[in-house]
This record gives structure tokens, C-alpha cells and sequence, in this order.
């Protein structure tokens, strides 16, 4: 016997509801340490969790994201750099990539013995540092 299956385009084989989140969105990136999760006209509620670069897991919080609801996540106080927000439930997923910079520290190019180099100064050093040359 032959059995001849028919998968339609529509058919999200991967069982992922990717249009339940497609008015999800996360802000401001970069971040100096708030970011702000919405979800406009949905009454979807998602789980999260916070992972650093190195795939340490920073939080995360069960149903805390509820419907049309701006979920403030506070990353203040947690080291500069990467980390992946996976935002979830039961039907669909979603990883937003987030760059935490502070704005109390600067980088920028400075010449040393003839070599560009860069170096990072607390914001008000870096102010001081132009305003004195």
C-alpha cells in the first residue's frame, strides 16, 4: 500500500506558532541596564530566562509576561556585554540578543608610542581628559 501525504505550506510541521509572536518586541538594545518587553494586542502570557555569554543562566520568571502588558526586565548592576532573553511558552519561542552598555564608561581610540590603542575611561574622566587638552 501507498500512502501519499500531503503537507500544505501552512502547516508549521516545527509546531512553533511564529505569528503569535510576531508583535513581541524588546527595548531599548543596547541597553544601559532596563529593557522592556511588549506584546501589542495579544493576551499570550510567556515564561523568560536570561542567559549571560557564556550560557549562564543570569533569571528567568514564570509567566511574567502577560498579554499586552510592558514587562520591564532590569539588567542594571550585571556585568557589560551579550545576553539572550528567551522568551516562551508552551506553543512558541522567541530569543532576543541584548547588548548591555553603561554610559558612566567610555572606550575610544588614543595613539601610544605611535600604535592606536583602546582604552576605557569613567565618562567623566573621558570629559575631563578633552576638556584639559
Amino acid at each position: 500500500a501507498t500512502v501519499l501525504v500531503n503537507v500544505l505550506s501552512s502547516c508549521n510541521w516545527l509546531g512553533l506558532d511564529e505569528t503569535e509572536m510576531a508583535n513581541l518586541s524588546l527595548y531599548p538594545n543596547p541597553t544601559n541596564g532596563l529593557v522592556y518587553i511588549s506584546n501589542e494586542g495579544s493576551s499570550v502570557v510567556y515564561n523568560y530566562t536570561i542567559t549571560d555569554a557564556q550560557g549562564r543562566v543570569i533569571a528567568n520568571a514564570n509567566n511574567a509576561i502577560k498579554g499586552a502588558a510592558k514587562t520591564e526586565i532590569n539588567l542594571q548592576g550585571k556585568e557589560t556585554g551579550i545576553y539572550m532573553i528567551r522568551v516562551f511558552n508552551e506553543n512558541s519561542e522567541k530569543v532576543f540578543r541584548v547588548v548591555l552598555q553603561y554610559l558612566n564608561n567610555i572606550f575610544y581610540e588614543k595613539e601610544i608610542f605611535g600604535s592606536p590603542f583602546f582604552v576605557l575611561l569613567p565618562f567623566n574622566q573621558f570629559i575631563e581628559h578633552f576638556k584639559n587638552s
